[in-house]
């Protein structure tokens, strides 16, 4: 990978940092996901295709909540997309980084914040960095902008189950190792996943008397928000 290439990925990451540590008190994220990635170019459009032994791709992601309405996301997703079902085709291996805001509509105002099923939709700025297996075709970067869907089902106070769709439109027409084949202009991966997000930020509530940590002054005992009777 070139040093451009790394440093644009430096970039999208430091930034995400730096949002992140604009309030220490909100929640932070770790999530590990499974997902089935769906191509669309010029050999096939695979969407609503699932094949999950070829297509299966693997993903890491860091997550902020920056108010009821609003989440600030990165994701990394590494996979193999490819064509291969008879005749001509390729394969490259694809690591997609994407930066995004999710509105989520368990906000308290359109669903309960602590709604059993929590929906969520988001867009931002991607970038996914092709390279390897087909040697016919240059390792390549495509800027893209993602387009997400899912939804959350909390577990406990620090796991939740999360089911998403990401679309990747990109603005690359070479991935599949064609360009101006047919009436568009790029070519475009679904990537559909689930995983489980981890807080990271400890036990909010170490007494368990429904006063969060940071708001306690006697966080050890139960039943109190204040050491004064």
């Amino acid at each position: 990978m070139s040093k451009k290439i790394l440093s644009i990925f430096t970039l999208l990451i430091c930034f995400s940092v730096a949002v992140s540590a604009q309030n220490s008190q909100d929640k932070t994220w770790l999530s590990f996901s499974i997902g089935n990635h769906q191509y669309d170019g010029e050999y096939s459009n695979e969407m609503a295709g699932f094949d999950f032994l070829n297509d299966i791709s693997g993903g890491v992601g860091v997550h902020h909540y920056l108010n009821p309405s609003f989440d600030a996301n990165l994701d990394l997703t590494f996979g193999s997309l490819d064509y291969d079902y008879g005749g001509p085709g390729f394969k490259k291996y694809f690591l997609n980084n994407n930066l995004t805001a999710h509105f989520k509509m368990a906000n308290g105002s359109i669903f309960k914040e602590d709604a059993a099923i929590q929906p969520y939709f988001g867009s931002g700025v991607g970038l996914t960095y092709f390279f390897g297996r087909d040697e016919d075709i240059d390792n390549n970067v495509s800027f893209s902008i993602p387009l997400v869907a899912g939804f959350d089902i909390p577990l406990s106070e620090g796991a939740t189950l999360s089911l998403k769709g990401t679309y990747n439109r990109t603005f690359n027409d070479y991935i599949d190792g064609w360009a101006n084949y047919d009436d568009r202009n790029h070519d475009d991966f679904l990537v559909a996943s689930v995983g489980l997000k981890f807080s990271l930020s400890g036990d909010k509530d170490i007494d368990n008397d429904g006063v969060n940590n940071d708001v306690d002054l006697c966080p050890e005992e139960i039943g109190r928000a204040s050491c004064r009777e």
